[in-house]
């Protein structure tokens, strides 16, 4: 099992704004991650709030990242598809693959914050079909070399990308599956490697979703044995359970209180049936305790010993070749993320050492 690290930075109201200085740090804390041997650093979307909305530029930050780093590959968590046009998106990250030397793993996701997705015309109703002719064009433009479109969202002459990404076909697609089985076995089919959202859902339902994923990759052709499962936590690792116990309430509670307030704006509004289950998930953990967080593996925090315990216990259940580790905590000053990232490294990760496997880019 590989170790990544995982940006979305969550300030509810009460917090204050995110720091200015805030995205030179992560650029730091990347190049710093890069040192201590993670696998990865996986940016996440987000907009126009403090959930997440300073990460309102990926390719940009992800760019920068590449400046710093030689061995780190770069992913999005998730690149918001159906927000963007798809032209853009096959530039903006073609170009981010080009300056990393080949380095972007892409993942890709509907969104699902009412409020984000109506500002980019975008809404529920309708975005798993703008989420895939979005996809569809991205991947035939850096397959191809000349692409026309005429589609239900967008339509556009015969027309060349530039420029090419240096991966091929085009780099690994990752999908972020939340909530729907459907989803599940989509990547599956596609050959797709699996992102998870642990936080919301209980590790029972999610091992049940995971092999749907498997039965849809092996029914498709694919081995499970070369695709990836990977799975984001809030992470900290410290010195006694306590302090990790209490570093972590403040972090997941100030993520949770940033995200009701976002779906706050848009309450009064329907949901469709097919969002219904995932937005009550996001409801539930408003009231659900940082102890039972962490009696139900949603969240990881303690000692190394017991990260480790939890990690492995996780690796089991859910099949993950891949944790990408939210450690960067609201709450933490600088130097306590990076303590707390040199102990995961020096004392979590060596336990789940396993040569890297190569990416499938399908």
């Amino acid at each position: 099992m590989r170790f990544g690290l995982f940006y979305l930075p969550s300030f509810a109201s009460g917090d204050g704004p995110p720091p200015a200085a805030l995205l030179r740090e992560i650029v730091e804390q990347a190049a710093f991650g890069e040192e201590l041997g993670f696998a990865g650093v996986w940016l996440a979307e987000h907009h126009f709030h403090g959930f997440g909305g300073v990460m309102s530029c990926p390719a940009t930050l992800g760019s920068a990242i590449a400046m710093r780093t030689r061995r780190l590959r770069i992913g999005t968590a998730v690149t918001l598809l159906a927000y963007h046009h798809p032209l853009r998106v096959a530039e903006e990250y073609a170009t981010l693959d080009v300056l990393s030397e080949g380095r972007l793993d892409f993942g890709v996701g509907t969104g699902f914050l009412r409020w984000e997705n109506e500002v980019f015309d975008a809404p529920l109703e309708t975005v798993r079909a703008k989420f895939a002719e979005t996809l569809d064009v991205v991947l035939r433009c850096w397959q191809e070399d000349e692409v026309a479109y005429d589609g239900q969202f967008v339509r556009f002459p015969a027309l060349t990308t530039l420029p090419r990404p240096i991966q091929r076909p085009h780099p690994p697609v990752w999908l972020a599956a939340i909530t729907t089985p459907e989803t599940f076995v989509l990547a599956g089919q596609r050959g797709y490697h699996l992102m998870l959202a642990p936080f919301l859902h209980p590790v029972a339902e999610l091992r049940e979703k995971v092999a749907l994923y498997h039965d849809a990759l092996r029914a498709a052709g694919h081995d499970p044995a070369t695709h990836e499962v990977l799975a984001a936590y809030h992470v900290y690792v410290g010195t006694d359970r306590a302090a990790a116990r209490a570093a972590a309430e403040r972090g997941v509670r100030s993520y949770v209180t940033a995200s009701a307030e976002i779906h706050a704006r848009t309450a009064d509004r329907p949901i469709p049936a097919s969002f219904r289950k995932q937005q009550r998930s996001s409801v539930d953990v408003l009231g659900t305790s940082i102890d039972d967080m962490l009696v139900e593996r949603r969240v990881i925090a303690g000692t190394a010993a017991e990260c480790a315990d939890v990690l492995a216990s996780l690796q089991e259940d859910l099949g993950l070749t891949y944790v990408a580790a939210n450690v960067a905590l609201t709450g933490l000053s600088p130097a306590e993320v990076r303590r707390s990232m040199e102990r995961l490294a020096a004392h979590v990760v060596p336990q789940f050492a396993a040569a890297t496997r190569d990416h499938d880019a399908t």
